[in-house]
C-alpha cells in the first residue's frame, strides 16, 4: 500500500500518520480475529 502525505501541509502530517496507525493496528486486531476462528473451526472438522 502506498499513502502520499506529500500533499498534506507538514505539520498535519504526523495527525494523518497517527490515523493510518491507528486504523491498520485496528484492521490487524481483526485479521486475528478471523484467523482465530478459522483456526479453531478447522480443528473442529478435523
Amino acid at each position: 500500500m502506498d499513502i502520499d502525505l506529500t500533499y498534506l501541509p507538514i505539520n498535519e502530517r504526523g495527525f494523518a500518520l497517527d490515523d493510518i496507525t491507528h486504523a491498520l493496528i485496528r484492521v490487524s486486531k481483526e485479521m486475528r480475529k478471523k484467523v482465530k476462528k478459522l483456526l479453531f473451526a478447522k480443528r473442529l472438522i478435523l
